[in-house]
């Protein structure tokens, strides 16, 4: 049988009306090792998606995956004669994966970053 779940959980504090930080809890168990697969090759991914015999796909094992991305949020307030103004979210994220399949714990864990850039405009 294949089954798999997760929950997440966010938490925001406003610091006031443009600087918010984020936080949120993830968790997710692939009990058989059926939902989640990795992609050997940068394009292998793409391959598969096109049918292509080619791209390798990986099944993995039972794992439990999780994550801590934190957020910050910065929304300056619009000039009142402007147009567009820059606002943007980034996260920095703490990312585990422990596999205890092989009845010993094996652990990876990466830290990524990512921003946005968001310009809002108003058409006259």
């Amino acid at each position: 049988m294949r089954s798999g779940g997760g929950v997440t959980q966010y938490v925001t504090y406003a610091f006031n009306d443009w600087l918010k930080i984020t936080g949120r809890g993830e968790v997710w168990r692939d009990n058989s090792g059926f939902f989640v697969a990795a992609f050997p090759g940068n394009l292998d991914f793409v391959r598969v998606e096109h049918g292509n015999p080619l791209g390798p796909a990986i099944g993995g094992r039972a794992t439990t995956y999780g994550a801590l991305p934190v957020g910050l949020a910065i929304k300056p307030p619009y000039p009142k004669n402007s147009t567009a103004w820059l606002s943007g979210p980034s996260s920095l994220r703490y990312f585990v994966e422990r596999n205890d399949a092989i009845r010993r714990r094996n652990e990876a864990f990466a830290f990524t970053f990512g921003g946005d850039i968001i310009i809002p405009f108003k058409i006259r």
